[in-house]
């Protein structure tokens, strides 16, 4: 888990910006990103959060949250592969990798992929539809999963926080055999 003390023992005078997942993707570990967007702001560090593994299975409010980046990944809300986004918020600091043309204000060169971009906007739509019922359903299938190899496979144990991480998410760790398995449920499997 994270410690804050030791993040902001990390942020130095010539530290520009902090990037830190919400979400660990292996044991669903979910870090305050709230407490580190405060303490980046109060040290003056931009803070990029990666929220691939996080959107559409916790609320995220970009109003509430004082990011001043939040990427995001098509795939994980099922949209199509290959598109995914950057929020980058007003006045933040920010230069495009791939200069040219002037759609975009100038932030991005190449002609955008609309059908992806749909897609996307689709899948961002059924996520927040779905994510409030999301950790109802997938919570107690995960516990069940979990409890029960725990309980049946002797020298087993869960790797990362029993409650501050995902719903989908279970990583265990079978001593002796020295194999770690992570399962996921994904909204899609809620759907059925």
């Amino acid at each position: 888990m994270l410690k804050l003390a030791d993040l902001e023992n990390a942020i130095a005078e010539e530290t520009a910006i902090v990037s830190l997942m919400w979400a660990n993707n292996e044991t669903g570990v979910l870090f305050p990103v709230e407490q580190i967007a405060a303490v980046c702001k109060s040290r003056g560090v931009l803070f990029h959060c990666d929220a691939v593994q996080a959107v559409g299975k916790v609320p995220v409010d970009l109003h509430k949250l004082p990011v001043s980046y939040l990427s995001v990944a098509g795939h994980k809300i099922h949209a199509p592969k290959g598109i995914g986004a950057l929020f980058v918020r007003r006045k933040t600091p920010f230069a495009p990798l791939i200069y040219g043309g002037h759609q975009e204000r100038g932030l991005r060169g190449g002609t955008e992929n609309v059908p992806l971009i749909a897609g996307l906007g689709k899948a961002a739509e059924l996520a927040r539809k779905y994510q409030p019922s999301y950790g109802k359903k997938v919570l107690p299938l995960r516990d069940a999963l979990e409890n029960g190899i725990l309980e049946i496979i002797p020298n087993t144990e869960r790797n990362g926080h029993k409650l501050q991480r995902l719903a989908n998410t279970t990583n265990i760790t079978f001593h002796g055999g020295r194999i770690s398995i992570s399962v996921g449920v994904s909204m899609k499997d809620m759907r059925k």
